[in-house]
This record gives structure tokens, C-alpha cells and sequence, in this order.
């Protein structure tokens, strides 16, 4: 085996290891967020037969649903927290460090 053998098979070992390393990582992403789902999924679940015990009627929760999920500004089945422009009052996103409408910092 030559010097360029050597490095190619050096070369393809790291990639190699990167892959399994990166695939691992995302299992793990995935395992956690599979846990997260389970865990709210109790939580509906628990409040669900909660608000049915004490009598809320569906339409309630619907109407409630579409109240929080329009806070955003936007129709879209989402829940993302805003926050409201000290400078301009539009809403944005709170991942934002500035305001996307009047460069105002939050």
C-alpha cells in the first residue's frame, strides 16, 4: 500500500466516523423529541378529560384554539410566542434581537 492509499483510507475512516457520530446525534434528537411528544400527548389528553368533566362544550376549545393561534398574527395551526414593538406596536417574532418592521432592538 502507498502513501496515497494510506491517506484515501485515513480520509474515508473520518468520514466514516463523522457519519456514525452524526447518526447517533440525531437518534438521540430523535428519541428526545419522541419523549417530549408522549409526554404532551398525556397532558391533552389529561385536560381534555378535565374540561369534558367540568362540561366545556368543544366549540369552546376550538374557539379557544383559534384565539391562541391567531396571537401571532397568522391563521396557520401554530403556536410561536410574539412580542409587541415598543417603537411601532407590530408584532414579531421573540427570537428576533430587533423589530423586522422598524429596526427598533428589543
Amino acid at each position: 500500500m502507498d502513501h496515497y492509499d494510506f491517506l484515501q483510507r485515513e480520509h474515508f475512516n473520518q468520514l466514516e466516523s463523522k457519519q456514525a457520530r452524526d447518526k447517533r446525534e440525531a437518534d438521540t434528537e430523535i428519541d428526545a423529541l419522541a419523549e417530549r411528544f408522549e409526554r404532551l400527548n398525556l397532558y391533552v389528553l389529561a385536560l381534555g378529560e378535565l374540561l369534558a368533566e367540568l362540561g366545556v362544550d368543544k366549540s369552546a376549545i376550538e374557539k379557544k384554539i383559534e384565539e391562541i393561534d391567531l396571537r401571532d398574527g397568522k391563521r396557520d395551526g401554530k403556536y410561536r410566542e410574539v412580542s409587541t414593538c415598543k417603537q411601532c406596536n407590530r408584532k414579531t417574532r421573540l427570537n428576533r434581537p430587533y423589530c423586522m418592521y422598524c429596526g427598533s432592538a428589543f
